[in-house]
């Protein structure tokens, strides 16, 4: 009877150790090293390509998202600036990755401007998001009209970028030199006298022009000048 009693203990001993011990394997070791086993950190994509984040995913055992967007900013064209989850996060094993790829900075082209409405233009500009900038030209015949704007039409700049007005007045402080080439001193009186210019120096030298013909000016033609600055002048005085 006893011995009976021996054996049933044992049994019952050995019955709750593998109790004892699927539970622990079951419900502790294993979930802890499934856990483990199936979650990987997340690798840095930041400044990589989509194709290049495709293939660290890959060695990962992560997959890349196919909805990627793509959006106008400062970061280097067709470059990775935002992932999700972020780098190093802990996720499981075959999930996705989202990105944000860059399609670089937002270029605009400059609109076409209107001529004789400075006010127009200048709201324009600042609607294509760019900053006019006005600068006064003396130009009596072009009087209150946009002789120029720089960059030109339809040139591809940087969103943000500021624009040149040059705009026509009788009494701006600064106007571009005339061209002098090609005439003669009693020419040339009449264009100093309208731009209030007077001449410096005159000076002779031997060229293949006829003589008395101007060859070269000081400051030369399209040089911002204003009323009372002096001119230079050079004139042929033939060849020998």
């Amino acid at each position: 009877m006893r011995l009976a009693i021996k054996i049933f203990i044992i049994i019952v001993a050995i019955f709750l150790g593998f109790l004892v011990n699927l539970f622990l394997y079951g419900f502790l070791i294993l979930p802890a090293f499934v856990k483990t086993a199936s979650e990987t950190k997340v690798p840095n994509l930041i400044g990589l390509t989509v194709e290049e984040a495709r293939e660290v995913l890959k060695r990962a055992k992560l997959k890349l998202d196919e909805k990627i967007i793509y959006e106008e900013n400062n970061f280097p064209a067709e470059k990775i600036f935002k992932q999700i989850p972020e780098p190093n996060t802990k996720i499981k094993t075959g999930r996705q990755v989202k990105v944000m790829v860059s399609l670089g900075p937002k270029f605009i082209s400059v609109p076409e401007i209107y001529e004789s409405d400075l006010e127009k233009t200048i709201e324009l500009l600042e609607q294509y998001g760019l900053k006019p900038k006005i600068e006064t030209i003396f130009s009596p015949e072009y009087e209150s009209k946009i002789i120029n704007i720089e960059p030109p039409p339809n040139t591809r700049i940087r969103k943000g970028s500021m624009i040149k007005i040059f705009w026509a007045t009788k009494e701006a402080p600064v106007f571009p030199m005339p061209n002098l080439y090609g005439l003669t001193l009693e020419n040339i009186q009449k264009i100093l006298e309208k731009y209030s210019l007077y001449i410096k120096e005159i000076r002779e030298t031997e060229s293949k022009e006829k003589k008395g013909i101007i060859i070269f000016q000081y400051p030369e033609e399209g040089t911002l000048v204003k009323k009372g600055d002096s001119v230079i002048i050079i004139v042929s005085k033939g060849s020998d």
